[in-house]
């Protein structure tokens, strides 16, 4: 029904269109928030999905870096665990069992994205991208974006 009216309403002349199919859409969203299914308690989900959630949480909260003065501050798994107050095995196994991936391929998989948003929408230079990802060394950054990308950082940052 909302879709519809907006639909309409947006090949119409009717001068005040875009405010009508915004209230519309405005309607949409408050009728999908009020419908939405509560999550479910995260006591009553298994422990290896209640360490992988955390983990995942943990992980998405350092996305999108937005200054080269705050690099990213948890990188390895290692690094994971002791910020959940358990063994890395333990955390691997957890979020392996869940996702069927490690838990260092989901962070390298996400430092990677970053690294391509922060090389297409910011004028950081390579450096500073790799710094700020958690690279001590411009080359180590160069070889993790070559190996991933099969292109330089350089050539994928000119392309844009």
């Amino acid at each position: 029904m909302y879709f519809d009216q907006m639909f309409k309403m947006n090949h119409s002349t009717y001068p005040f269109r875009c405010s009508g199919i915004k209230s519309n859409l405005a309607s949409v969203l408050h009728l999908a928030l009020q419908n939405r299914v509560e999550d479910v308690s995260l006591n009553e989900l298994p422990a290896n999905v209640r360490l992988y959630r955390l983990f995942d949480e943990l992980l998405n909260k350092q996305f999108p870096l937005d200054s080269p003065a705050y690099p990213l501050a948890l990188k390895t798994a290692s690094d994971f665990a002791d910020h959940l107050n358990v063994h890395v095995n333990h955390l691997n196994s957890s979020v392996k069992s869940v996702t069927n991936l490690t838990t260092t391929q989901i962070i390298k998989e996400k430092i990677f994205e970053e690294s391509k948003n922060l090389l297409k929408y910011t004028n950081w230079d390579i450096a500073q991208v790799g710094y700020t990802l958690g690279f001590e060394q411009p080359s180590h950054f160069n070889n993790f974006f070559k190996k991933h990308a099969e292109t330089s950082p350089l050539k994928f940052k000119n392309a844009f």
